[in-house]
């Protein structure tokens, strides 16, 4: 071998055999390079890494040290465009509201909270029409309304679905949201970077163009998404934060070298130093301990979904098909926000759970919307004119479903409130006495009148004409007579000038009688302050108006300034 490459080097070359081979390296070098570039630019994502100042590249989502510490994508608010379509299906919150079934906040910024309806300008409806957004503004969805997907034979409606907003992308790509979810939608030359902070989306990606992705953000995971329909939820893990907190050691402070007579002041100054970095590694775990740990669960339905980590787009992690499509990974909501994968036994069990459960309903909704439009797995070719069509069909049927189910709530809580006001009526109420108000209970046969705030009954008046008396019978009888005889005429309390008596000619006169049961105490009804025909206050003879309790009891003489005209006598019924 020796002598071989001894050869070699004892080898002449003229002049021109080593312009040749020069060339011949030369051109292969740059052939080299030039496959190098064409596979980067087939396959973009492997190259992208914008964890590091020094790499990061223009047109893509910012990964960046910095960024990996917060929730959603930095940007600049006078960056608007290109913007995306909102709309959202319809029902009725309740009869009485002026607003829209779905809302979102019109504070755009990611930190924004739910809106509120007692807040003018808080809100924003959204509905069939098209309410476009810009560029980088985060979604805060809240949704007051739902409808059955299907109603027994009585009448009675089956699993609900929650109403829904659709944002239709510059791509055309489509982001079916659910309520409660707050969602950031960032488009760059070479990325759509969706930011998913919490709540449950349901994507429909288009073929992405060569040298563009689109991604889905999740803590510092990002999920790549390509011709591809996928479920996605994020949500708040009691259950793993109790855990976690549960598998933590509790701080144990180690004092017994304080009181070491024999410790040097060496040693003393040393453990000293030792604890205090204890407590504060501690403290800093305690910091991060009290943080959310969030769940983000990932459903495939239609092609396929890459997961990368944000701080290493060149290396992915692990892949979703339709032959293995679901995963939970989890993370703090605490510095780079670092995920970590679930157990296998509960990533099983969810599966079950979206297949089969109680969330299912809401999952398989949307997978018929896809499997009834144009079949599972070919949203590609759908354009944007048909897509709007196909919302604007959807949202027409499920409108009368929503508003069906919303009255059939309404007169089924109506119903509750009824027989759950009854109940209560029944026992908390003594015997006789029955519930009015939560404080308050009125005898049976009486009404609460909240502008008197007391228990009040309309009572009926008898009288006769002058010269005759009322009968045990109810009849008028002519005095001195026993054969003569007329009907009374009986009349309900009407509605009276504030302080005035009966006006003349009006013919209804009533006595009552004070709270404490005094039914001998001389008080009559005197016209005072009545309205709707409730008794509101009785007038004492002599010491004017007093609050009193009315009924058709007792016996007195009545003031003559309070009797009608031509009448002189007032008997009872």
């Amino acid at each position: 071998m020796k002598k071989t490459f001894s050869k070699l080097f004892e080898l002449k070359l003229e002049k021109r055999q080593i312009i040749i081979i020069s060339i011949v390296i030369v051109a292969l070098i740059v052939i080299s390079l030039a496959v190098y570039f064409v596979l980067r630019g087939k396959n973009l994502p492997t190259f992208i890494n914008n964890n590091a100042q020094k790499t990061f590249q223009e047109g893509f989502a910012d990964d960046s040290e910095e960024a990996l510490t917060t929730l959603a994508q930095p940007y600049d608010t006078e960056d608007t465009e290109p913007t995306y379509d909102l709309y959202a299906e319809v029902g009725t919150p309740n009869e009485d509201s002026t607003y829209d079934t779905v809302q979102t906040s019109s504070n755009f910024n990611p930190d924004s909270e739910e809106c509120s309806n007692s807040e003018e300008g808080s809100c924003i409806d959204l509905g069939r029409e098209k309410t476009v957004m810009p560029n980088h503004s985060t979604v805060n969805l809240i949704v007051w309304g739902s409808y059955a997907t299907e109603w027994s034979d009585e009448g009675l409606p089956g699993a609900r679905v929650g109403l829904k907003a659709y944002a239709v992308l510059p791509d055309v790509s489509m982001a079916s949201i659910y309520s409660d979810s707050k969602v950031q939608f960032n488009f760059y030359d070479k990325e759509t970077r969706i930011v998913q902070m919490e709540g449950e989306v349901y994507y429909r990606v288009k073929p992405q163009e060569e040298g563009h992705v689109f991604t889905v953000q999740a803590g510092d995971r990002l999920i790549e998404l390509n011709d591809t329909e996928a479920y996605i939820q994020v949500e708040i893990d009691n259950d793993e934060m109790i855990a976690k907190n549960e598998e933590r050691e509790k701080f144990e402070y180690d004092s017994d070298y304080v009181n070491d007579p024999y410790i040097t002041q060496e040693e003393y100054n040393r453990r000293s130093e030792e604890m205090e970095q204890k407590m504060e590694e501690y403290n800093r775990e305690s910091e991060e301990y009290r943080k959310n740990i969030y769940a983000v669960r990932v459903y495939v339905t239609s092609g396929s979904a890459k997961i990368y980590s944000r701080e290493d787009r060149n290396t992915m992690l692990y892949e979703l098909t339709e032959d293995n499509p679901f995963t939970i990974f989890k993370y703090r909501d605490y510095e780079k926000m670092n995920a970590y994968e679930a157990q296998q036994e509960e990533i099983d069990e969810k599966k079950d759970k979206l297949a089969t459960g109680y969330e299912s309903t809401e999952f398989m909704a949307n997978l018929t919307f896809s499997m009834s439009n144009y079949g599972m797995g070919s949203f590609g070719g759908v354009s944007k004119e048909d897509l709007v069509n196909m919302l604007q069909i959807n949202i027409n049927a499920i409108e009368p479903q929503a508003r069906k189910t919303a009255a059939w709530f309404k007169n089924d809580m109506e119903n509750f409130l009824s027989d759950w006001n009854e109940f209560i009526a029944k026992t908390s109420c003594k015997a006789g006495w029955y519930k009015a108000t939560e404080t308050k209970c009125c005898p049976d046969g009486y009404i609460w009148d909240s502008s008197r705030q007391s228990c009040t009954k309309t009572t009926y008046t008898y009288y006769c004409n002058e010269g005759y008396t009322l009968g045990s019978d109810n009849m008028c009888h002519k005095t001195g007579s026993t054969s003569e005889s007329l009907e009374p005429v009986v009349g309900s309390t009407p509605t009276f000038t504030l302080g005035d008596c009966p006006p003349e000619g009006d013919i209804v006169i009533t006595w009552c009688y004070p709270e404490d049961g005094n039914t001998k105490s001389g008080y009559v009804f005197c016209g005072y302050n009545i309205v709707n025909n409730k008794e509101k206050y009785c007038q004492d003879t002599v010491l004017g108006g007093v609050k009193m309790v009315c009924g058709n009891v007792g016996d007195g003489e009545i003031p003559k300034k309070c009797l009608p005209t031509g009448f002189s006598n007032w008997v009872n019924p």
